[in-house]
């Protein structure tokens, strides 16, 4: 994400120039949930004055070879090619996000659910289970003026969505790499 072509939003200090890069596994991610790993995702600011280079691709003799052999095995791959382009026309490389605003209900939900099963796991609260649903209020409730989404975008498939939210107090001082993700799946 650009943040130069961000809109400047009051109370949303991200950066004025530079980019944000969103890293996500999102299968990977969603598996480990209320396990407070944070190994699958990660958001990370590269200043506009970092120097910077693109990677070369690997070359994979492998996919070279199938390469090859799909232009011999099929004479008609360019017409096949042609014909899944006009079904379904590329994107132009342009991904679909919502940046910033409030963090959304499940996303808020998440967070609660696994910051109260963490107290009670401490030791510092003991929540009977017919008040669980009180409490989850509770803290939804007091969390929602705590975090703000970052971006929130579909996935590779249609069933998973990836949310990057943080804390206001992290986006104030810089703390960028304080995101959290949360994965939702939807099927």
């Amino acid at each position: 994400m650009d943040c130069a072509a961000l809109p400047r939003v009051d109370g949303f200090g991200l950066p004025a120039d530079g980019s944000l890069l969103f890293f996500l596994d999102h299968q990977e991610d969603h598996l480990a949930g209320g396990t407070g790993d944070r190994s699958y995702a990660r958001v990370v600011y590269v200043p506009a004055d970092a120097a910077t280079e693109v990677a070369e691709e690997p070359s994979i003799p492998f996919q070279q070879q199938l390469a090859r052999d799909l232009e011999v095995d099929l004479p008609h791959l360019d017409e096949l090619r042609a014909v899944a382009d006009d079904l379904w026309p590329p994107d132009e490389g342009l991904a679909s996000a919502d940046i910033g605003g409030y963090a959304d209900d499940e996303v808020i939900g998440s967070i609660a659910e696994q910051t109260l099963a963490g107290r009670e796991q401490a030791g510092e609260i003991a929540v009977p289970l017919a008040q669980w649903y009180s409490h989850m209020e509770r803290e939804k409730h007091r969390l929602t003026s705590e975090w703000v989404s970052i971006a929130r975008f579909p996935l590779t498939d249609e069933f998973y969505y990836g949310s990057f939210v943080i804390r206001h107090d992290d986006v104030a001082a810089g703390r960028l790499d304080e995101a959290l993700s949360v994965t939702e799946f939807s099927e």
